[in-house]
């Protein structure tokens, strides 16, 4: 079989001179023995059948592709005994496995001044995204719904009997945040093929996001809309960014309002699954607390262009915005009044996902310019870092205690709890 998307390419050259060239093609990759392509027939669909049809491929060569195939799924097929699955119980003895992982897979780097272990009483400042909303996992394949997270924080506030304030420090995304529960009780799908006023199709869910590549409609027309709509009520007055993904033309609503339309150009099925953050729209949005607007997102389906199957999806973010001098300022007092500082930074699925690369080793955003400022209280901080890749920590210099604790999973909380408390040594 083939990597993802990996026989999109043939690569040739005209003459001595003329250097590389490429072209799209599935036909080179089964021709050379190459049975499946992954994740679906990318290129090949309706390519293949054209020419077959034509006479250009011998049909041969689909033949001995399929009869391969059947044969390795008669080999591997599941067994007629197999046991049903069983949802996941919150087993006490499992939780407390994941817990381990969690804190056995973490690496000490750092303890200059013994700084560590913190003392249960001391007052205890926490920053970080990582620390509320920690990143459990990589992106993409590596990334699963758990049936709970335990959150840093949380851990922290329930293990000492000092004070514990929090401060969110920096933002820390990629893409901007999913709109989901911190705004809106639900969100409301519906896909309603062209020429008809009632949805076929409706569904509720807590994000905003909905993709139809691995998820089939019965009933659903090549022309289509889908229609996102949530209650949205924010916490905090001021600006805020709402963010949309779309694949063609889409129209944003707030409160019947039009804020905004969008034509997208082209976006393949790679760009769809692994690229999102370049063909994401921002919208500058003043919100007032507690009052809660309708947001309504109208996105029409994407036409099918050439052998690849249309990448159908849409996704809504919205986070309130950040002045990240105010912050920083904000930040540098609160650590001048506490005992200790406990400080989480790192990476998250969107930087740390399939498909694309970091172009460097460096915490992203202004994580680096919250670490020097930090750097001045250096003697009673500790930075917990969660990433699954190298980070460059050069900006750390001048902190006392150091822990990279990679991603730890639905129980990263309280097993990345056990280092800085030194439950286990």
């Amino acid at each position: 079989m083939s990597d993802w998307f990996g026989t999109k390419w043939v690569y040739s050259c005209c003459h001595e001179h003329c250097g590389i060239t490429h072209s799209r093609d599935g036909i080179a990759s089964l021709k050379a023995g190459v049975d499946l392509e992954m994740p679906f027939p990318v290129m090949r669909s309706r390519r293949v059948i054209d020419q077959v049809r034509s006479g250009e491929l011998d049909e041969r060569y689909v033949d001995t592709a399929v009869r391969r195939m059947i044969e390795t799924a008669s080999k591997t097929a599941a067994p007629l005994a197999r046991l049903p699955e069983r949802a996941f119980d919150n087993d006490r003895g499992r939780s407390l496995i994941c817990r381990q992982a969690a804190a056995e897979g973490m690496v000490l780097l750092r303890n200059d001044e013994q700084l560590l272990p913190l003392r249960a009483d001391a007052n205890i400042l926490v920053v970080g995204e990582h620390a509320d909303r920690p990143s459990i996992s990589g992106g993409g394949s590596a990334l699963l719904n758990p049936p709970y997270v335990s959150a840093p924080l949380d851990a922290i506030q329930r293990a000492t009997s000092g004070k514990v304030a929090y401060h969110p420090g920096i933002p820390t995304w990629r893409l901007v945040p999913e709109l989901d529960t911190r705004f809106t009780e639900e969100v409301s799908i519906s896909l309603t093929n062209a020429g008809e006023e009632a949805p076929l199709w409706k569904d509720r869910r807590p994000k905003a996001s909905i993709s139809l590549l691995d998820q089939r409609i019965p009933g659903l027309g090549p022309d289509f809309t889908t229609t996102l709509e949530a209650q949205i009520t924010p916490v905090e007055s001021g600006t805020h960014t709402l963010s949309v993904f779309c694949v063609a033309e889409t129209h944003v609503y707030l409160d019947d309002a039009l804020l905004a339309t969008f034509k997208p150009p082209h976006v393949s099925v790679e760009q769809f699954l692994f690229e999102r953050f370049d063909f994401e729209n921002l919208i500058t949005v003043d919100l007032e607390a507690d009052k809660a607007q309708t947001l309504r997102v109208e996105s029409k389906s994407k036409v099918r262009t050439g052998h690849e199957p249309p990448a159908q999806g849409l996704r809504v973010g919205l986070v309130k915005d950040v002045d990240v001098d105010a912050a920083l300022e904000q930040l540098d007092g609160l650590a001048a009044q506490a005992d200790h500082v406990v400080v989480m930074t790192g990476l998250n699925p969107d930087w740390e996902g399939e498909g694309s690369d970091r172009v460097d080793l460096r915490l992203p955003r202004q994580q680096e310019e919250m670490l020097r400022r930090l750097a001045k209280h250096g003697h009673k901080v500790v930075l917990v870092n969660q990433s699954g890749g190298p980070v460059d920590l050069t900006c750390a210099n001048g902190i006392s205690s150091v822990v990279q604790a990679f991603y730890g999973g639905m129980e990263c909380g309280n097993g990345q709890l056990r280092v800085p408390f030194l439950e286990e040594r």
